[in-house]
């Protein structure tokens, strides 16, 4: 079963802004990590080719530069 294009433009934009609170925040990536952001979604989205881990931390990376 395909995702709807929208739930997977809410996931994103969900997970950057939490991101980005995160790291204004003060939050190191392992914090973030560890606070579990994409718990809600990791049944239908974190099966892809990148696990929960590794998808936010290049988000976690980018928006921190």
């Amino acid at each position: 079963m395909q995702k709807a294009p929208a739930a997977y433009r809410k996931m994103l934009v969900n997970v950057r802004l939490q991101t980005e609170a995160a790291i204004a925040k003060g939050q190191t990536l392992e914090q973030f990590l560890a606070s579990q952001p994409t718990a809600d979604y990791d049944k239908a989205w974190g099966d892809g080719f990148l696990n929960p881990k590794a998808f936010l931390t290049i988000v976690y990376q980018s928006l921190a530069q």
